[in-house]
């Protein structure tokens, strides 16, 4: 393909996945057992390129790493999964991120990170946005949108070359929509989880939630809600589509990336809306049945294989 698809601009880091091990006593000895210990690559950009790339798609990540063994270990699993890192920042004396995420046995978990140095918060390379279908920023309120600014030029840059653009949430400590209302005019579609919507938007119900989002000039609210999958408002109005059943949830690490990534699959193959909502659980729904943000998705094939086990079954 001449045209790269899909441009995703955010993190990327190292995870290390410790999946079942008991943190709420003390050490006895110098070591704890778990169940499984992993190595991957993590971060909200990073996991939508590479999910992208294994559904088919090309694209290119814009991110920001130091020259350590870290970050090439990034570029070298992102090369792997065929996702193009041009345009990115590297800071040969700068480190990159690590993220260590406990996975309780019901697939929950809980982070502990190395914090964001400063490779990671690059300013994204205007320039660098072109020749492509759908720019996707991941996440607001992160780096490299810690500011308005950073949101504002890539975004108006991205609709002066007709791109579809899209934007997910991470909300922190005084995170504000209103510091951002002028980037988020150009933005096409929107992926808050519910508890997000509500953090930032002061409502408590979904109607009242995306109607924020709305008048800030978003064109589409998809509120991700877990295993009863999203809640979908615009203009033109509102419904919700319903989440998979899925046979066990081994960890939901990237579920709300990999939503992201289904849906924007979806708009490149010509989904409608509701379809590309549809695809979007489809996609999330896999990943959660395997350890790591990455590993669930291995092609279009196998998750369209797997959604029509899911269907097969309750959902």
């Amino acid at each position: 393909m001449s045209k790269t698809e899909v441009l995703c601009i955010g993190l990327s880091c190292v995870d290390v996945l410790i999946k079942n091990t008991d943190l709420t006593t003390p050490f006895t000895g110098e070591a704890k057992a778990a169940e499984h210990v992993s190595l991957g690559i993590g971060g909200d950009a990073a996991n939508e390129a590479v999910t992208l790339s294994k559904l088919g798609h090309s694209v290119r990540l814009m991110t920001g790493l130091g020259g350590d063994d870290t970050g090439r270990y990034i570029m070298g699993c992102l090369e792997n999964s065929g996702v193009s890192c041009s345009g990115s920042s590297i800071v040969p004396d700068g480190d990159s991120p690590v993220n260590v995420i406990v996975i309780q046995k019901n697939g929950d978990r809980n982070f502990i990170n190395s914090g964001t140095p400063k490779a990671a918060d690059f300013e994204p390379s205007v320039s660098e946005i072109r020749d492509v279908e759908v720019v996707s920023f991941a996440s607001l309120f992160m780096p490299p949108f810690t500011t308005c600014e950073h949101l504002l030029d890539a975004a108006k840059r991205a609709k002066e070359i007709g791109a579809a653009t899209c934007l997910d949430v991470i909300v922190g400590v005084d995170a504000r929509l209103e510091d951002y209302r002028e980037a988020l005019g150009y933005i096409d579609y929107v992926f808050p989880n519910e508890e997000e919507a509500a953090a930032l938007t002061g409502k408590k119900d979904l109607y009242g939630m995306a109607g924020v989002f709305l008048d800030y000039g978003i064109g589409n609210v998809i509120i991700k809600t877990g295993k009863d999958g999203c809640y979908v408002r615009n203009r033109e109005g509102d419904f919700r589509v319903p989440g998979y059943q899925v046979p066990h949830v081994t960890d939901t690490t990237g579920a709300g990336d990999n939503f992201a990534a289904g849906f924007i699959s979806g708009l490149l193959q010509g989904k409608n809306l509701r379809e590309c909502c549809r695809y979007a659980c489809g996609v999330a729904g896999v990943a959660i049945q395997y350890q790591g943000a990455c590993t669930g998705v291995r092609s279009r094939e196998q998750v369209e294989d797997e959604i029509k086990k899911m269907e097969a079954g309750k959902d």
